[in-house]
This record gives structure tokens, C-alpha cells and sequence, in this order.
């Protein structure tokens, strides 16, 4: 879904006990290869996409009755009508109350989106030695939550987890999300996770073999970006940065992830900033890894206890510089920062954002403040069952 950015509203930053208030739009995953743009639609087609235009309008809370539906959406009443019956007898939505009556006639019923109607599995990768589970409703809610400590993660852990997972679910299935680190396709397939040592794992067609539920596989950084933006302001274009063994970025400009054209936007840690630097695993020398990793970073701060603030301040300003190159050419104006406190602590957030206010021009951009995720820990689950949500509810 391509939405346009509300600049009136920069600057909008619900705190944390806003996030199950806020109306946020529902997330439309790209199309991939093999869709025909421009093909004939059968009524078929049609109802699907009006039924899926409902769904949107509801979602995640909205109180509609079938006038706003039709007028919302731009359907005939008789189609609206027809959508909402048949989404009742699905369980999908619920009469919720009786509106308010407004002049002459019989006052209208509203519905709501029947959110235990259906759950979703979630498996978070982000980190190499921890498999992180969860079983959500459609709006995100964690009705089950289950770790898993390993020595690596293998796709044996991960079709496990999932597998214990759904036998806790007490509602249907609508399907499974999970969030992977490295370059991901859209066809489910991880082709480069090297803090997995993973190549070339169709995972996502592992996973539904086994279990015949539709099963979705993204960058963990990109479904953590839209949970951000999804549940804390989906006013912004928001760039999430990850740091822990390497360094991964996910992007939203305009209400969409920015993918690439080989789905490796965002993977920003193997970009040379020091020509001079360290040997990076990559082969090459200096590469914004070897600066700003989680991993790297307490190695020298262990070898150096006494230049702790330095190393951390340094490692601020380098990773600012680079995003005010990503900042300028997307026009982002929302930034969070993502990794382990200890190392990326608000010395390293400020740092950061001082470098990328020194290397912007604040008359176009504006002032740009770098924060932690709202939704801590919790982004890539989040943002992963909006993704899985869009993805099915058609």
C-alpha cells in the first residue's frame, strides 16, 4: 500500500502506552516477481479486492457500518452490504455497538474487526543464540510467547519452534511470519545470512510443506522498521537500524519498505568509511561493521576499559554520518536505533544524532532526532504479523 507522508505531522511521537490506541493503516506487502500489472478481472477478483478493502477500513479498530463501508470505499451499498454478511458468517468482524442516531431514520449498526478471530505464528532470527516465538492475534496482541536457547540456529529449531507454536493456537491459523537477518526474497527464500551461516535456505517453503499453513519470510530489520512505523507513527518515513554482530537498516518511505531491486536495501554494514580501518570478515578494510557493531565495539571497549565513552562516541558519529547520506536521499525524519543498551546507550544515540544534524542541511530537513524502538524488542513480532495480516487478508 502506497501512502502519502503527512509532513504536518512530523514530529508526532505517541508514547508507549499509546501504541494499542493508535489507528494506523494496514500494511500492503509488495508484489513480486510473476504479478501481471495490468491483467482482466473476474467478479471474482472483485470481490476479493472489495472484501479486502473492507478489511482495511476496519482495521485495526474502526467502528464502520455498512453506509461508511460503502462510502469509504467506493462500492455499491448492495456490495457493501453483501462483504459485511459474508465477512460475519467468516467470524472476521463483529457487531460492536449501535452508533449514535443523526436525524431521521433507524440508527446504524457498526462493526469491528473480530480480532481473536484468527492468530498468526511469529519466529524472530534476529539473534544468532536465541529463536524468539510468539502466537499473536490479527492486531499484534502476544497470546503466547516462547525462547529458545541454541547454540546456532538451524531450520530444525526454527520448524520446531513453529510447530509448538501451533499446537498451543486455539483459534485458526491465518498464517506464519518470520523474520530473518541477511538478504531475503520475496519468494521466502534467505539467501545470505552469514551470522546464520545460511545461503540459499528456501525457508519459507520448508516451513509450509511441513505444516501447510501460508508462511511468509522477511528481513528481520524491515519488518522491525514497520512495526515502528505501523504502531508508533505512520505519519513518518522512518529508517530502523540494527546493530548486533553486523548492521542492517530497514527503510519505509511513503508507507512502503524499500526492498531493492535484490532485496539487499538496508544492508549498509559492509559499506567502506574508513579506506585505513580494520579488516573486516568481509575481505575489506574499514567497513562500517568493523566501526559500529555490537560485537566489535565490546571487544575494543574489553581491551581498553578506559576509553569506553571515546570508543562509544566514535562509533556514534560514524554511524550518523552514514545515515545522513540515507536521511537526505529519503527524506527520513523518523531514526531508531536498535541494539544491546549496554553498548548503544544514549551516549551513542546522542553521538549519533549530533553527527547526522552536522552533516544535513536543517533548513530542508528539519532537526532529526535518533531514538530507541518504542515497541522494544517486541518491533520485529509486530511488525512481522502486520506484514503477515496484509499479506492474507484478502
Amino acid at each position: 500500500m502506497t501512502t502519502s507522508t503527512n509532513h504536518s505531522a512530523r514530529g508526532k511521537q505517541p508514547s508507549a502506552d499509546s501504541v494499542d490506541r493508535i489507528d494506523c493503516r494496514l500494511y500492503e506487502p509488495p508484489r513480486h516477481a510473476g504479478y501481471e500489472s495490468v491483467r482482466s478481472f473476474s467478479p471474482e477478483d472483485i470481490r476479493k479486492r472489495n472484501r479486502r478493502s473492507a478489511l482495511r477500513l476496519l482495521y485495526p479498530r474502526r467502528l464502520l457500518s455498512r453506509a461508511d463501508i460503502a462510502k469509504l470505499s467506493g462500492i455499491s451499498k448492495s456490495s457493501a452490504s453483501d462483504i459485511v454478511s459474508a465477512l460475519l458468517e467468516d467470524g472476521l468482524i463483529r457487531e460492536e455497538c449501535v452508533k449514535q442516531k443523526h436525524g431521521p431514520g433507524k440508527p446504524a449498526v457498526a462493526f469491528q474487526l473480530a480480532a481473536d478471530a484468527r492468530q498468526i505464528i511469529i519466529v524472530d532470527l534476529s539473534n544468532e543464540h536465541k529463536l524468539v516465538g510468539a502466537l499473536t492475534n490479527l492486531v499484534g496482541d502476544i497470546q503466547q510467547r516462547i525462547e529458545l536457547h541454541v547454540e546456532q540456529i538451524t531450520t530444525d529449531d526454527v520448524l520446531a519452534l513453529v510447530g509448538r507454536l501451533r499446537d498451543t493456537a486455539d483459534a485458526p491459523l491465518l498464517g506464519i511470519g518470520l523474520s530473518s537477518p541477511g538478504i531475503v526474497d520475496g519468494q521466502g527464500t534467505v539467501h545470505a545470512a552469514p551470522n546464520l551461516g545460511w545461503h540459499n535456505v528456501p525457508l519459507g517453503d520448508m516451513v509450509e510443506d511441513l505444516y501447510g499453513i501460508p508462511t511468509r519470510v522477511d528481513n528481520n530489520a524491515n519488518v522491525a522498521a514497520l512495526g515502528e512505523w505501523q504502531f508508533v507513527d505512520p505519519t513518518s518515513n522512518l529508517a530502523y537500524i540494527r546493530l548486533a554482530r553486523g548492521v542492517g537498516a530497514g527503510t519505509i518511505v511513503n508507507g512502503c519498505i524499500v526492498e531493492g531491486s535484490r532485496f539487499a536495501a538496508g544492508e549498509i554494514g559492509h559499506v567502506v568509511v574508513d579506506e585505513q580501518g580494520t579488516m573486516c570478515r568481509c575481505g575489506k578494510r574499514g567497513c562500517l561493521e568493523t566501526l559500529t557493531s555490537v560485537e566489535r565495539l565490546r571487544a575494543r571497549i574489553e581491551a581498553d576499559p578506559s576509553q569506553r565513552e571515546r570508543i562509544i562516541t566514535q562509533a556514534g558519529a560514524s554511524l550518523g554520518r552514514v545515515l545522513s547520506l540515507m536521511i537526505a536521499m529519503n527524506d527520513i525524519d523518523d531514526v531508531v536505533i536498535d541494539g544491546d543498551h549496554e553498548i548503544i546507550n544514549d551516549l551513542f544515540l546522542q553521538s549519533a544524532q549530533f553527527s547526522i544534524n552536522e552533516h544535513i542541511n536543517e533548513e530542508l530537513f528539519g532537526r532529526i532526532s535518533v531514538r530507541y524502538p518504542r515497541l522494544g524488542n517486541r518491533s520485529p513480532i509486530f511488525g512481522e504479523c502486520m506484514a503477515t495480516v496484509g499479506d492474507h487478508l484478502r
